[in-house]
């Protein structure tokens, strides 16, 4: 009913599409030599150092939100469960959990970003 062609100028674009959404997801590659260059500590201190920003982040957090939105925060990303998941767990719609998470994060990155 439709010409070889067009049938063929879907699949590739939906093919380009999907390349391009997963290649915005993956990180820069960075070279081997360049991390190690830019590397200034220890591999174990900036593992350590790492594991108290993100504990001192979650603490701010714990201060800075009410206990429903650190909750959801905690559920989305602490434990890695989806808005679905979120919303099942904390008896709401999956609606209210988005815009909940939103609302926390516009909260913590405003908190994160004056001077302490």
């Amino acid at each position: 009913r439709y010409q070889f062609s067009t049938w063929l100028y879907t699949i590739a674009l939906r093919i380009a599409c999907d390349y391009a959404k997963s290649d915005r997801r993956r990180p820069a590659h960075v070279g081997l030599d360049a991390a190690l260059a830019g590397a200034t500590t220890p591999a174990a201190t900036s593992c350590v150092d790492r594991a108290e920003q993100v504990d001192n982040i979650w603490k701010q957090a714990k201060a800075a939100l009410s206990e429903e939105q650190f909750t959801a925060l905690w559920l989305r990303y602490g434990e890695d469960l989806s808005p679905a998941e979120v919303a099942r767990v904390m008896g709401r719609s999956r609606i209210a959990i988005r815009v909940m998470l939103h609302r926390a994060r516009s909260t913590l990155v405003s908190q994160l970003r004056t001077p302490f």
